[in-house]
């Protein structure tokens, strides 16, 4: 796996994104996690996530961060491409966490399908003196390891 996450940040928003694979995904979860503050997370396809986004999750504190989808999810279904992550800081102190995606390959692990299931998992790691801004880029984006 590759890690993206314990992040300490001051700033209001840290992008990154992940790509899709093309051998149609049964599910994709995108999770935020442990926290040691408030933050939100946003998804969108294609575009940055701000100001608008496909999906969103908003959960108080610090319990965790989660989107899930689907082929059929809407209004956005889970289609192979560049998914855009925003982590929005909703707390007055920096906050550390990870920052983990889950690509479900066979069937999901949980009630909506049933079988047995496979899955392709990428975590990042910055540390917390890694720069807001990697040179040149506007964003961070993370390339998992195929499995």
């Amino acid at each position: 796996s590759s890690t993206l996450g314990t992040n300490r940040f001051g700033g209001f928003i840290r992008y990154f994104s992940y790509d899709v694979s093309t051998n149609n995904p049964a599910g994709l979860a995108f999770d935020l996690f442990p926290l040691t503050g408030d933050v939100d997370l946003v998804a969108r396809l294609g575009r940055l996530p701000l100001p608008q986004f496909d999906y969103g999750s908003f959960n108080f504190g610090t319990n965790d961060e989660n989107i899930t989808l689907l082929p059929d999810t809407v209004p956005v279904p889970l289609t192979p491409g560049r998914w855009y992550l925003g982590v929005i800081l909703a707390d007055v102190l920096p906050v550390d966490y990870t920052i983990q995606a889950t690509e479900y390959t066979n069937s999901l692990p949980f009630p909506i399908r049933t079988a047995t299931w496979g899955w392709r998992r990428s975590r990042i790691t910055i540390a917390s003196s890694s720069p807001t801004r990697w040179p040149g880029c506007s964003s961070r984006s993370w390339e998992p390891r195929r499995t």
